[in-house]
């Protein structure tokens, strides 16, 4: 009876831990669209479960966590917005090479990094709901990580 109620113990004090590590653990869902390499977690600012809600005027951080999938020299950022079923838009965005913190390119196979794009949801820009791919594609046309978010401008 002893050895049950220390387990029970060490089970409940284990749940309580983990239950608020999951507290402070803050990442948002998102769909894998074809990433070669691993990605370990997606941060949008202010959203866990998808769809993420952006509101006009303001400026919003992705954080993409991932391993890359094989060494490269340069690392691209392509965004695409469908708007609907049959309307894809190519988005502007900066080379992601800047956008890993202290790391930058070339990139290294197996290697972990942080890429962090901010990006401004202007004024002008219509009440919409879209679905938000970001990809990080090397020089070779591999696409080291990609996830899409549905997004709901308001």
């Amino acid at each position: 009876m002893m050895a049950a109620s220390k387990t029970l113990s060490s089970v409940l004090v284990s749940f309580t831990i983990l239950s608020c590590l999951s507290l402070y653990a803050k990442a948002t869902e998102y769909q894998d669209c074809g990433s070669a390499g691993q990605v370990l977690s997606v941060d949008l600012t202010g959203c866990d479960l998808p769809p993420c809600i952006v509101a006009r005027p303001n400026n919003y951080s992705i954080g993409i966590t991932f391993v890359a999938a094989k060494d490269a020299q340069s690392l691209d950022t392509q965004l695409m917005v469908t708007v609907s079923s049959s309307e894809q838009v190519p988005w502007p965005a900066p080379s992601a090479c800047g956008l890993m913190g202290d790391k930058t390119c070339p990139i290294t196979e197996g290697e972990t990094y942080a890429y962090v794009l901010t990006m401004q949801v202007r004024p002008e820009y219509p009440q919409i709901a879209v679905l938000v791919a970001t990809s990080l594609v090397d020089e070779d046309g591999v696409v080291h990580a990609c996830v899409e978010l549905p997004i709901t401008v308001v």
